[in-house]
């Protein structure tokens, strides 16, 4: 097992590059390998915490701000007022059945 400095010095490094570089939460190691330019090597990510997901865990309970450049560096959205409905005139009734009568054809009736 690691001593406990090599693993405050692993997490010290890890939290470093994750600010340093802006480095999004769900990063793998992986990427992180290909992106930071003296990167934690993985004999010693194995040698003191086994997985890259352990070492998250563990620079995310030392530093819980750590993340904090990419909550800010998010452009806010911009609230788009919505349309207003065109109000709807209620017709009153008589109108209504006056124009249906007039514009229609009007029946004639027979008288058999």
């Amino acid at each position: 097992m690691s001593s406990v400095r090599q693993r405050k010095t692993a997490i010290e490094q890890v939290a470093r590059d994750i600010k340093d570089y802006s480095l999004e939460r769900g990063i793998t190691y992986p990427a992180y390998l290909q992106i930071v330019a003296q990167p934690l090597l993985p004999s010693s990510l194995r040698k003191s915490f086994k997985s890259w997901r352990r070492m998250i865990s563990a620079v995310e309970k030392a530093h819980p701000d750590v993340w904090d450049h990419s909550i800010q560096a998010a452009p806010e959205p911009v609230a788009t007022p919505e349309p207003t409905p065109e109000p709807v005139i209620a017709e009153d009734p008589l109108e209504a059945l006056k124009k249906s009568s007039s514009t229609g054809t009007e029946v004639e009736e027979s008288d058999e």
